[in-house]
């Protein structure tokens, strides 16, 4: 496929994708991405700046749609190249949804001790990552390992507590909120509830101070504080 084939395969699938038909199209947007991998190596595209001159927004935009399509569909390998893919692209900004997608992506497939250790990595160097705890902990929650689920959110949640640097603490409030509900620690979940909700009167009235003035790009990092883009989170 060409560029301009690749872009019309991509418009196709989400014809599918619209009407809840994922596995439909992922199983268009698939070859599609596999073109598109190679057209990028073959005009030697080396970072994020280079791929969206090549192919425009809209391709990378559709990055997210198509993990969530090979997530739904069931296609762990598939998905596991392609956000190993996006990791090597040099300034590609969703950094955490490729890393999330790949250790989700390795417990599908039953990898669990590779995807602890990717997390664990990740974390050492980078311990205020707060979806990195809350991931973690799902994965081994989904896993039917309570105790460990238990033991990876504690320690998140102590050191997020104990941080000095900056740290989007309300998301992970909120995401520890849901893995306490799923564990019935009804304790530990109401007090994520509380300091979730003390976290955002904190944060919520320094993230807007003038409105009326500001528009906010879909592409641009997402006013909540979560570190993510805007359209792959309040403005999805």
């Amino acid at each position: 496929m060409n560029k301009d084939e690749i872009l019309q395969a991509i418009k196709d699938g989400y014809k599918e994708f619209l009407l809840g038909r994922t596995m439909e199209a992922a199983k268009i947007w698939q070859p599609s991405w596999n073109d598109a991998r190679n057209l990028i190596t073959q005009k030697g595209c080396k970072n994020e700046k280079e791929i969206l001159d090549l192919f425009g927004e809209t391709f990378l935009n559709w990055f997210f749609d198509f993990d969530m399509a090979l997530m739904e569909s069931d296609m762990h390998n598939e998905r596991l190249d392609f956000n190993r893919y996006l990791l090597t692209i040099p300034d590609y900004m969703d950094q955490d949804n490729p890393r999330m997608s790949l250790a989700e992506s390795l417990a599908a497939l039953d990898r669990y001790e590779e995807a602890e250790s990717m997390l664990s990595g990740w974390l050492d160097a980078d311990p205020s990552w707060t979806y990195g705890w809350t991931c973690w902990a799902n994965i081994f929650l989904d896993n039917g390992r309570r105790e460990k689920a238990q033991e990876i959110i504690e320690r998140g949640m102590a050191t997020i507590e104990s941080s000095t640097e900056l740290v989007y603490s309300e998301i992970f409030y909120q995401n520890a909120e849901v893995i306490y509900r799923r564990l019935g620690i009804a304790e530990r979940a109401d007090y994520c509830a509380k300091k979730g909700q003390e976290s955002a009167t904190k944060t919520k009235p320094m993230q807007m101070p003038n409105t009326a003035s500001l528009k906010v790009g879909r592409n641009d990092p997402c006013t909540c504080g979560s570190g993510k883009k805007y359209k792959k989170c309040c403005g999805c």
